[in-house]
């Protein structure tokens, strides 16, 4: 059974070296992701690492593939919930400071109604359609953003097993 993500990956040779074909995909059949019975509403906190979840919620750190898999993540860091010091190191880097990622407008949200409109339509509208609207900023977009990767679905541990199995068989065939 496979319990590290990339221990069943077939290896491949590149350039003379023997290496883990790490280009494959896997996901969840369509029937096991509308299957809730499969998952657990989960939240995590900040500064909480998967390898941690997985330990605690499987007993094995090296089904933390698991709890990424549950959600699609395929970036580590940026699909992840960052740290409240990484997401103001990222806004420092993309934006060059605090102040000035609080003073970029990216886009305009609707005060009423689930409406979001760029810069430039906003500059469009006349004074009485911009009293609907809100301007977000970039650090409040990214807050935001951040939060919303804290409300998770983790896959139930009785699960874990069968999924794992699935994967290898997957990989190997």
């Amino acid at each position: 059974m496979a319990i590290e993500y990339f221990t069943n990956f077939p290896d491949i040779v590149y350039n003379e070296q023997t290496a883990k074909n790490i280009l494959l995909r896997a996901a969840l059949r369509d029937v096991t992701k509308n299957t809730t019975s499969v998952y657990l509403p989960f939240t995590l906190e900040y500064g909480e690492r998967s390898d941690m979840i997985a330990y605690d919620l499987y007993k094995n750190s090296g089904y933390d593939w698991l709890v990424k898999f549950a959600n699609g993540t395929v970036d580590p860091y940026f699909d992840w919930p960052l740290t409240d010091y990484n997401l103001e190191k990222f806004l420092e880097v993309k934006y060059g400071s605090l102040p000035e990622a609080l003073a970029t407008i990216l886009h305009y949200k609707h005060n009423t109604e689930d409406i979001i409109i760029n810069v430039d339509t906003y500059t469009l509208l006349s004074g009485a359609e911009q009293i609907n609207y809100t301007a977000v900023n970039a650090y409040d977009y990214w807050i935001d953003n951040n939060n919303k990767k804290l409300i998770t679905n983790i896959i139930a541990p009785e699960f874990a097993g069968n999924i794992d199995i699935e994967l290898e068989k997957k990989l190997n065939d």
